[in-house]
Parts: structure tokens; C-alpha cells; sequence
């Protein structure tokens, strides 16, 4: 995915407020799971939540890396 189309969307996620999952491997089992707090040009920071509604702290991701986003 382009870096243009990503940040369009995650900034449209976080405006809304939705919980996404951010899937940064080829294996579509690892992901992170959390709220999108600011979006630059080449990097998503979210608060990284567990399944159980606990917060496990602030995550940067690279654009770059992420290959796929479900909200």
C-alpha cells in the first residue's frame, strides 16, 4: 500500500475513533490491536490495547511496514 492511501485512511480512522488492527507481518496472525493517536507522512503512533481492554503503551509503526488494516 502506498504511504498516500495509508495515512488518508488512518487519519480517517483516528478522526472517527475506531479500535484498528494493524497487521505489520506477512503472517496474518501477528498484528497490533489499539486506537491511532497521530499519523505523520511515514509513521502511525496508536496506543497498543490487549484483547482484554488493557492498555500495553504507545506503539510507532512505519507506513511502510504495514500490510494490512481492518477497523
Amino acid at each position: 500500500m502506498s504511504n498516500k492511501f495509508l495515512y488518508e485512511v488512518l487519519t480517517k480512522y483516528q478522526q472517527q475513533g475506531n479500535l484498528v488492527a494493524i497487521y505489520v507481518a506477512q503472517d496474518m496472525n501477528v498484528f497490533e490491536l489499539g486506537y491511532i493517536e497521530a499519523v505523520t507522512d511515514y509513521d502511525v503512533l496508536f496506543r497498543s490495547e490487549r484483547a482484554d481492554g488493557y492498555s500495553e503503551g504507545l506503539v510507532v509503526t512505519p507506513l511502510a511496514l504495514i500490510s494490512q488494516i481492518e477497523a
